[in-house]
């Protein structure tokens, strides 16, 4: 049997589908509102989380300038 001669196959003629999870129609504004709320959301929380790690990071700083400064004046 030669597989490279096309007569022992049909001619595909089918109409092809969209892959699995495709959406019916690439311009409905409802599925993309969403994802650009929770997008937006994403960023606004990974901006606070630098805020909040990098005010982390001046507190701890600062308690440990506190705490030396302490520990020079008893050692004095």
């Amino acid at each position: 049997m030669d597989l490279s001669s096309s007569d022992d196959f049909p001619p595909m003629h089918e109409e092809r589908w969209p892959p699995l999870g495709a959406s019916a129609s690439p311009d409905l504004p409802i599925m993309s509102e969403p994802k650009r709320m929770e997008e937006d959301r994403i960023f606004q929380l990974e901006e606070e989380k630098e805020q909040l790690a990098s005010s982390l990071f001046s507190l701890t700083t600062r308690f440990a300038q506190v705490k030396l400064s302490l520990n020079l004046k008893i050692c004095l």
